[in-house]
């Protein structure tokens, strides 16, 4: 930073300018913000953080709830009433100047619609798909209805290997196309997790066929642009519900492929796709090591919807195709083939014996997270795409 010109024409002689405000730039300014953000919400107004997730403040006036979710500087207000928000604005003006953008529609490009008489929630990003199309001008691509060719499997030994393929990859925009496509399997897109973590892989050093893999994401993508990740009513559908699944035909680095899915009301809330950090000895191990990680979100799930909306008195079901995972979770043995698994995989037994989670098997017909371990035909991928609330609005 410089003085301002004129204030100090012959410089500062050694001395430094203290700031008494934070400006845009500074490293420190963000965290300045939230600092003030904070007070004026807590100390000010008598709201409560949650401990689980910072960027979310509640306040409970029996029978009456406001949440306040931050994202930086914009602020999304949901309340049990009409009068409890507008008192909420009213408050924070007299504190810092405010744009009030009226009922959300749009979120951080998240496009959102309601149906307040079926009590239906729909986001979508289906103009952030149409300028990626138009940015890598893929608009014209012939739509197809798979993520994936199934009778491919991508490996190191399709990277280019002569100086003309490296010269025809140079100038490829690959890692901004799967760059591009990060936020949507982040936000409203939980079925091309998989593949978008099948193709970064090869970020540093892409061959034609990973390429082609890249185009035909964005060529489903096209096909399904409408489609609306959807949060409603229905019956049981206000517990949360979670699907555990692990890829058992390992790749060229033994590593499986962990997938969960949990849901609310008929939609996704959260959602992973990845590959393990350690090499399984057998199908029930990946299960096994999978189930740990979705207890792990569930718990906080749990933390985060029992602060905020009050305890959640049930046990939550995470439902699993794999019976001796299931079994391994309950059985507090320890066996000759199961001795070398890290004790710290057996943290899931301490939440099932608690009661705070209880494995419940799945056909694998019927298993939602499959879609997020492996590539899978049509018709399955319309199904599990269904189940996981993507739905024409």
């Amino acid at each position: 930073m410089r003085p301002p010109p004129g204030y100090a024409p012959e410089g500062l002689n050694g001395r430094v300018l203290h700031l008494k405000h934070t400006l845009y730039g500074l490293k420190q300014s963000g965290r300045q913000w939230y600092q003030k953000l904070t007070w004026i919400f807590i100390d000010s107004m008598g709201f409560v953080r949650c401990d689980v997730d910072q960027a979310v403040f509640f306040k409970h006036a029996d029978p009456d709830l406001t949440i306040i979710i931050v994202h930086v500087d914009d602020c999304t207000i949901a309340a049990t009433s009409l009068a409890l928000i507008t008192d909420f604005k009213e408050r924070l003006c007299a504190h810092v100047k405010v744009t009030d953008l009226g009922e959300l529609h749009w979120l951080l490009g998240i496009e959102i619609k309601r149906n307040c008489t079926h009590q239906m929630l729909h986001l979508s990003q289906c103009s952030y798909i149409a300028a990626i199309l138009r940015r890598f001008n893929l608009e014209d691509a012939h739509p197809v209805t798979t993520l994936m060719d199934i009778q491919i499997r991508y490996s190191s030994g399709q990277l280019p290997q002569t100086m003309a393929e490296i010269a025809e990859m140079r100038d490829v925009p690959y890692c901004e196309a799967v760059g591009s496509l990060m936020y949507l399997a982040l936000a409203t897109r939980p079925d091309i997790a998989f593949a978008i973590s099948a193709v970064s892989r090869f970020n540093a050093n892409p061959g034609r066929a990973h390429w082609e893999a890249v185009k035909r994401i964005y060529k489903y993508l096209k096909g399904t642009s409408e489609m609306w990740l959807t949060y409603g009513v229905f019956e049981g559908g206000e517990r949360l519900l979670g699907y555990t699944d692990a890829d058992g035909s390992v790749g060229e680095d033994r590593r499986a492929i962990s997938g969960y899915a949990f849901l609310i009301d008929g939609g996704a809330v959260s959602w992973s796709s990845k590959k393990q950090e350690i090499v399984s000895l057998s199908t029930m191990e990946s299960e096994y090591v999978v189930a740990v990680h979705s207890a792990k979100e569930a718990l906080w799930l749990k933390s985060l919807i029992s602060q905020i909306f009050g305890p959640i008195t049930y046990t939550i079901d995470l439902l699993c195709d794999n019976q001796s995972a299931i079994v391994l979770t309950q059985d507090h043995q320890y066996h000759t083939r199961l001795k070398h698994i890290d004790i710290r995989f057996h943290f899931i037994r301490w939440v099932v014996d608690n009661g705070t989670l209880h494995l419940t098997y799945c056909p694998t017909g019927d298993m939602v997270a499959d879609v997020l371990t492996k590539a899978l035909p049509s018709a399955k991928v319309k199904h599990f795409t269904a189940q996981l609330g993507l739905r024409t609005a």
